[in-house]
């Protein structure tokens, strides 16, 4: 809301290459956590918590003083306005979707390395995912300002082609394997990091009234599908192990691919 709309897509990028680190680094942390005991891992989000608020509110106060007459009431209709819209609904399948691909492939792959691959190697292959997030977030908020949206869902689809070749014939959990997954998870980090920002940004452009609600639904949708990550994966999982895991994130890929295509 306090972005003028020419910088939209480099601030988003920033937001994107942000949060595709997290997912890399959040792991890596959680796991050497553990080793000193877990009870540890709520202190730093107690932690972690209280800090966001003081940054919140400090970012908050350094901004212009603007005034608004939105009450609640009136937010939840711009919600229900664009729940109504076919355009957001394919936006929010569209999140949806993009979480049990990126965010589920490194997901699964983190529970099939458990007690088979050592958590420092596995560490680093998380790591590398979430870097490869970063750099390609960063690189969307700057190909979106200067050659559009197209494009950089035309590189995100075929990264995510790619990654998923690559997962499906060559994806394994054994130390044999473990090259070649970390490379179709590296693809699979940036096409997520393209994936993440674009379609934020694309929300920010459906509506100059309701940018935050369509920020919010799009955002829902993302954090809804990675939820529900572990509970529509399992049966895969427990049935071919992580290589149909690999199979079936391929098939959600090329469904991903038909609704952005109509998006």
């Amino acid at each position: 809301d306090i972005t003028p709309g020419p910088k939209i897509s480099k601030k988003i990028g920033l937001l994107g290459a942000v949060a595709n680190l997290a997912v890399g680094i959040g792991p890596l942390l959680a796991g050497q956590l553990l080793i000193v005991g877990w009870r540890y891992l709520y202190v730093i989000f107690v932690v972690i918590t209280v800090v966001g608020f003081i940054i919140i509110f400090s970012l908050k106060r350094t901004q212009p003083k603007t005034r608004s007459e939105m009450e609640i009431r009136e937010f939840f209709s711009h919600l229900g306005i664009e729940l109504r819209r076919p355009v957001v609904l394919l936006l929010i399948l569209s999140a949806f979707l993009v979480s049990h691909t990126s965010i589920a492939a490194i997901i699964w792959t983190s529970r099939s390395f458990t007690h088979v691959i050592p958590e420092s190697i596995s560490g680093v292959v998380l790591l590398l995912f979430g870097i490869m997030g970063f750099i390609s977030a960063n690189i969307a908020g700057i190909t979106i300002k200067k050659k559009g949206i197209k494009l950089t869902l035309s590189i995100a689809l075929i990264s995510l082609i790619i990654a998923d070749i690559i997962l499906v014939i060559f994806g394994d959990n054994s130390f044999e394997a473990l090259t070649l997954t970390t490379t179709g998870l590296i693809f699979m980090g940036f096409a997520g990091g393209l994936l993440f920002t674009s379609l934020m940004y694309y929300s920010q452009t459906l509506s100059q009234e309701r940018r935050g609600a369509l920020a919010g639904l799009t955002t829902a949708g993302q954090f809804i599908g990675i939820a529900f990550v572990t509970i529509t994966l399992e049966p895969f999982f427990n049935y071919g192990g992580i290589s149909l895991v690999y199979g079936a994130i391929l098939v959600i890929s090329l469904i991903l691919i038909i609704v952005v295509t109509i998006l």
